[in-house]
């Protein structure tokens, strides 16, 4: 079976696919009573059918009616409960599409806490078997996120149940809403090339160098336990491996598209590199042979332009750089006078290189880098790590009052507008941390954003760059300390000005910004930040725009402070204004 899975942020269907029957739910009707949490010896530790109207823990709204009295699945996990886990099983429903195409299963999810466990997608069918569809662990915020999954099932298979399972180890909660299953691909979104399929979207490999592989036989090779799409080792992707430190480049061709005036290019990559391509030979002084040992040093892949007509053009240049068995982002918008292609061109010797996930979208990228996570953490990444035993969460002040945590966020100053969090507490350990990182920048720019230390214990909050164009190590750009503060210092704004350094001979700059937060000498010190804003420049020039200034009424001096001061819960202005009549 294959499957392929995606974040899609659509807010609905548009029905062209019939349903299968049985399959589909709302959970508003009689359907929600097929759907059979199993036995669990743990009582509450089950999947439940629940409302908006129990305010102690979103959602607080359905996504099918948008309304606190619409319903949804829920479980909450306890830590107490750990190393358990818990199903629900839908309906069995008959499958009338041809059995040797996909079928399209969607639905709606939540997931969101302290540290979220792992929610699963399984289809099953008799005789108890089943097969790994979607899967997603950790903090996904506090918002609905679509999923959808396209199934090849075995063809001798033509009934069988969806099934939801979460494993818990940790604490948060899981909801889930909006269930379909249509026959026929999924339809109407901007359909993302997973490789789940043979046919490959069209992509093909006139060198016949690239090859689609299953993610659990290929670990040991390109460093991946999972592909990105489905997150399972059941997943597949695209991968090259290249030996030779001379001769001809391996290109990957898409589908010829249409002329745009800007659309967003997306795509995930990782590089394994060889002991051979981790070399620093000697640089070649040729600059022209696309296999000279100094752009072989620097360059895994080329992304390129191919118009219908004239020459093609570089979009972006992936490192020669390992990735360590991480998916890497990379986004850009196209621009094209005539219809084109996308090749990815991989150079001699670069290692072993995995693409997953390449997109072509109708519209044209995101403007920003940044994120003020009232839509969950954007286009930034939880950095997962065995070893680290932390993670960042979005949470609210309507939630980390009743505990710890700013009482408001940055964003909207409401006590229900979200920021990023990073509660440790006496299990954690000095040295422990937890990493949030962007996607892969090449350009130099301004880092802004709020921040908040509080706690009886130290801990540490540091941004560092990581150069992408070469071995060195991660530099600490910006760093501040909690010293056993006790309660919440109010949110201070920290700007930070990132100068990559460009690679000496191609002079690119590519690199990676991590938001790091570690645990001190003295457990118990936490962290809060939000607004996180990327400006294409120097911190000295960004737009005045972006600093309102106003003034305070009651100053003798004339004295003025930025908008974004006004009831921040620190007063600014002399005699304190700025903090009144605020709600």
């Amino acid at each position: 079976m294959h499957s392929h899975a995606c974040a899609a942020h659509h807010s609905e269907r548009n029905g062209d696919k019939a349903a299968a029957a049985g399959a589909s739910c709302d959970f508003e009707g009689d359907c929600a009573s097929q759907w059979r949490p199993n036995d669990n010896p743990y009582g509450n530790w089950k999947w439940q059918l629940r409302n908006g109207l129990f305010k102690l823990r979103p959602p607080y709204l359905d996504h099918t009616k948008r309304s606190p009295l619409g319903h949804f699945l829920y479980v909450y996990v306890e830590e107490r409960f750990s190393k358990s886990s818990t199903k629900i099983i839908g309906p069995e429903f008959d499958r009338r599409h041809d059995s040797r195409g996909p079928n399209c299963f969607t639905f709606w999810y939540m997931m969101h806490g302290a540290q979220v466990p792992k929610l699963s997608a399984y289809f099953t069918w008799p005789g108890g078997r089943n097969w790994a569809l979607w899967t997603r662990k950790g903090d996904q915020g506090p918002g609905w996120h679509q999923a959808y999954v396209e199934t090849s099932y075995p063809r001798y298979q033509k009934k069988g149940h969806i099934e939801f399972s979460v494993l818990n180890t940790v604490t948060g909660s899981v909801a889930i809403d909006d269930v379909q299953v249509y026959d026929g691909p999924c339809p109407g979104i901007d359909k993302v090339c997973d490789f789940e399929h043979r046919q490959q979207c069209g992509f093909e490999s006139p060198s016949r160098e690239w090859y689609r592989g299953q993610a659990s036989t290929l670990t040991s090779l390109t460093g991946l336990a999972t592909d990105h799409s489905t997150n399972t080792p059941s997943g597949y992707y695209i991968y090259l491996r290249t030996l030779n430190e001379r001769g001809p480049n391996f290109g990957f061709k898409s589908i010829m598209y249409p002329p745009t005036d800007g659309r967003c290019l997306k795509f995930y990559y990782s590089v394994s590199t060889s002991s051979s391509s981790s070399t620093t030979s000697t640089p070649n002084n040729s600059s022209t042979n696309n296999s000279s040992s100094d752009n072989n040093i620097l360059v895994a892949m080329d992304v390129m332009l191919a118009p219908e007509t004239g020459n093609m053009s570089t979009i972006h240049q992936v490192p020669r750089v390992s990735t360590h068995g991480q998916w890497m982002l990379y986004e850009t918008n196209v621009v094209s006078s005539t219809n084109f292609q996308i090749v990815f061109s991989a150079r001699p010797d670069a290692g072993v290189i995995s693409l997953d996930d390449v997109q072509m979208s109708t519209s044209a990228c995101p403007k920003s880098y940044g994120c003020d996570f009232e839509q969950g953490l954007c286009s930034w990444n939880l950095h997962q790590d065995d070893h680290r035993n932390l993670d960042w969460h979005v949470t609210s002040g309507h939630i980390a009052r009743d505990r710890i945590g700013p009482y408001r966020d940055i964003t909207l100053n409401s006590r229900f507008g979200h920021f990023l969090f990073l509660q440790t507490s006496n299990q954690s350990e000095s040295g422990d941390l937890a990493v949030l990182t962007s996607q892969e920048m090449t350009f130099d720019s301004c880092v802004t954003f709020y921040y908040s230390l509080m706690g009886d214990g130290t801990g540490l909050l540091a941004v560092n760059v990581t150069n992408l164009q070469g071995n060195s190590p991660p530099q600490t750009i910006w760093q501040s300390k909690s010293e056993n503060k006790g309660m919440f210092s109010q949110w201070s704004r920290a700007e930070v000005d990132v100068e990559a350094t460009p690679a000496q001979q191609t002079k690119l700059k590519t690199f990676q910004l991590s938001l790091i937060g570690t645990v001190g000498d003295t457990p118990g010190a936490d962290i809060a930040v939000d607004e996180i804003k990327v400006y294409p420049q120097r911190c000295s020039t960004v737009n005045a725009a972006e600093k309102v200034m106003v003034g305070c009424s009651r100053s003798q001096t004339g004295q003025t402070i930025e908008q974004s001061q006004v009831c921040d819960s620190t007063a600014d202005c002399e005699a304190g204004e700025d903090e009144e009549d605020c709600h």
